[in-house]
């Protein structure tokens, strides 16, 4: 079995002390402005029965009565985009995810009012997802300029 380096399992141990002592805030806008610039690269688990639904989506909540959702399981990401169902694939590791295009069922709702402008903002800020991380049950995908994207919740 490899031996893993005493100092790394401090760091670790350290990052993860830091993000469960995080104070939970009132609004996704206050959650947005306190997140670290820097964050764990510790792989992230995005497989199995893990299901995320948007939180946030470039600082606005969703549209209220539509659905945006993300399951990420061996590689393929899919879930509803607001009004269409969706799938495509994904690379995550160390800090880094890459989601390189998504394809979508082709239905078109007319509500809630802005419901496909909002599916058209879900899909091009998961294509602009660069790095993510954790903080205790949700999940962040920044843009190449460091700005938080989506913010997910874990859902189940």
């Amino acid at each position: 079995m490899p031996k893993t380096p005493f100092s790394a399992v401090c760091a670790i141990l350290s990052i993860f002390t830091t993000l469960i002592a995080a104070p939970t805030r009132a609004s996704a806008a206050e959650d947005v402005a306190t997140v670290p610039a820097r964050f764990s690269a510790a792989p992230l688990f995005l497989g199995g029965a893990t299901h995320w639904r948007v939180r946030s989506l470039r600082g606005a909540r969703p549209i209220q009565g539509s659905e945006i959702s993300a399951r990420f399981s061996g590689g393929t990401v899919s879930g509803r985009a607001g009004c269409n169902a969706y799938n495509g694939s994904y690379e995550a590791g160390g800090g880094v995810v890459t989601i390189p295009g998504v394809g979508l069922t082709r239905m078109r709702c007319f509500s809630p009012r802005g419901v496909m402008e909002q599916e058209q903002s879900y899909v091009r800020a998961l294509q602009e997802a660069r790095t993510y991380f954790l903080q205790r049950n949700r999940l962040f995908f920044r843009n190449s300029d460091g700005a938080v994207v989506i913010e997910f919740i874990r859902s189940r």
